[in-house]
């Protein structure tokens, strides 16, 4: 579809399926759900119609499955289709433990005269594939060669790596452009920084982006159809009732002064002029252009991506730019100030995290995904900013005054306090300034303050 180098793979793929020179097998290498979509439609239009589907469409699992009986029911032919095509997951299973080699001997001994009307797609979804392949992982290099010396001879290899930021940006203006709207330039750079170039989040946002901008916005026009109501004319407009043509008090001077005949003549005279053919109605207005502050109130990233600023000018203790980022988090917020106890909730959130990360002494990205369990977990573009702001803070006990910060504002806001936005203001401030060493005085109430 469009000429990007980290979609060159899967397009010089789907252009192979639809020639003679298709081969017996594939290898759909790498975890980019988005790319291996995109292969799985092209091979479902080119050689499973619609018509047939439920006879040449076959999804197997070779944890469930074993491999004798997937390539035996490769090699035979079906009545009902004239092409089969197997998609094998779990491709890990054959290189689990045990040598596995009558496996690899049947495999083998398919491909040297496989059937021809016939297609199997491995699917090794369980490999992570990097933008740039010199940065892959050592173990996923060395799972990505034994594939390749086992099934290199017989099948075709389709990597499905990461997309490249650059490359997502102008899939995105791009598909944008085809659909006759315009999506500005530093808008999706925002989507693709805020979703981690994450393709299939980008698609699905894309998409909700495209139909809130595209929505029709109605504009009725009604005809006025006049009735009497006590003696005067009224006209009722699109729901909001009107008298006559000019402001209510002089219609109701002038005709509140007329005979029964006079009243008579006006209304008819006025459904004679009523009576004119309708205007055209329902004029659709769209937008048809994403601008970035389409974005930032549409996706849900991109309001964690100005949270996480927030939090970096706290570490930071930048009050000003504290302050400023605040007041453009409400703004950007559907509820403004009504907003702010999920605002709070999320910092919270954030200083916890923090936290784990400082005390497990966090420095790798990476390993971010072994100390915060799942769905506790910052989304990807986050990881490495939240280590740096983690690092800025000198113990433990200014991470937990944090969260005590946040918890006492929660309280207040919850307490329906006189102006909300005071309360936020107050936070931001205390988290942006350095606590004061207290020394402590003796008291008698020392249980008390326990």
């Amino acid at each position: 579809m469009f000429s990007l180098k980290s979609f060159a793979s899967t397009d010089r793929f789907i252009a192979e399926i639809a020639t003679p020179s298709i081969k017996p097998g594939y290898v759909l290498i790498g975890d980019e759900v988005f790319l291996y979509d995109r292969c799985r439609k092209a091979v479902l239009t080119t050689l499973a119609p619609e018509e047939t589907r439920d006879f040449s469409l076959h999804d197997l699992d070779l944890a469930d499955t074993s491999i004798f009986e997937i390539l035996d029911r490769a090699q035979t032919p079906s009545l009902m289709a004239p092409f089969q095509v197997l998609f094998v997951r779990n491709l890990k299973t054959l290189y689990g433990r045990g040598s596995k080699k009558e496996e690899f001997a049947a495999i083998d001994a398919y491909f040297r005269s496989p059937n021809p009307q016939a297609l199997i797609l491995f699917v090794a979804d369980h490999l992570r594939i990097p933008t740039d392949l010199r940065k892959m992982d050592y173990q996923d290099k060395d799972r990505y060669e034994r594939i390749r010396e086992t099934l290199g001879d017989w099948c075709g290899f389709v990597e499905l790596a990461r997309v490249d930021e650059n490359d997502a940006i102008k899939w995105v203006t791009t598909t944008a452009e085809s659909r006759n709207v315009k999506f500005d330039p530093d808008a999706a750079r925002e989507l693709v920084d805020a979703l981690g170039a994450d393709m299939m989040l980008i698609a699905s946002e894309f998409e909700k982006l495209l139909l809130y901008v595209s929505a029709p916005q109605q504009v009725a026009t009604q005809n006025r159809v006049p009735h009497v109501r006590d003696g005067l004319i009224v006209a009722n407009v699109g729901g909001v009732t009107e008298v006559g043509e000019a402001p209510q008090d002089s219609i109701e001077i002038v005709i509140s002064t007329l005979s029964a005949v006079e009243r008579a003549s006006a209304l008819a005279a006025a459904v004679e002029k009523s009576a004119s053919p309708p205007t055209a109605s329902a004029q659709p207005l769209t937008k048809n252009r994403v601008t970035l502050g389409d974005v930032e109130t549409m996706v849900l990233a991109a309001k964690q991506r100005s949270l996480y600023e927030l939090t970096d000018a706290i570490s930071s203790k930048d009050r000003t730019r504290a302050l400023l980022l605040l007041h453009g988090l409400l703004n950007a917020s559907d509820g403004g100030e009504d907003a702010a106890i999920g605002h709070l909730y999320m910092l919270a959130r954030t200083f916890r995290q923090m936290l784990i990360i400082s005390e497990k002494n966090v420095r790798d990205p990476r390993a971010i995904w072994q100390v915060l369990w799942q769905g506790f977990r910052m989304p990807p573009f986050a990881a490495e900013d939240l280590i740096k702001q983690a690092r800025r803070y000198k113990s433990r006990r200014e991470l937990t005054r944090a969260i005590r910060l946040v918890a006492r504002a929660d309280l207040e806001l919850r307490s329906s306090p006189a102006n909300k936005l005071l309360v936020l203001e107050r936070l931001i401030l205390d988290l942006s300034t350095e606590p004061k060493p207290t020394t402590y005085e003796p008291s008698h109430q020392f249980a008390m303050e326990l």
